[in-house]
């Protein structure tokens, strides 16, 4: 004895699942496509920080001409130091 099936209700409910499918793989490619759009913002931030990075770190963060001169002036003996100017260097420093 065959099984009664009803294929009206079968092929509805394959029809319903498909649909369902294929409305997920769409929001999944939607949301795909923002995720996408936020990366290429923050991409582009990215790419300007490092430009500022690179762009500090080539910045020397000493000034070698004062460096030079001192050098210079030690090497001479001609580098001189009040006592009270570095005393009171120290103290400013420690207070």
């Amino acid at each position: 004895m065959r099984p009664n099936i009803d294929l009206n209700n079968t092929a509805m409910h394959n029809f319903n699942s498909l649909d369902t499918y294929n409305n997920t793989i769409r929001m999944k490619r939607t949301t795909r496509k923002e995720e996408n759009m936020d990366m290429t913002k923050l991409s582009d931030q990215s790419k300007e920080f490092n430009k500022v990075l690179f762009a500090l770190n080539n910045v020397p963060n000493v000034r070698e001409d004062k460096i030079n001169e001192i050098k210079n002036r030690i090497e001479n003996d001609t580098y001189n130091i009040s006592s009270k100017d570095l005393a009171n260097k120290i103290l400013d420093y420690l207070l």
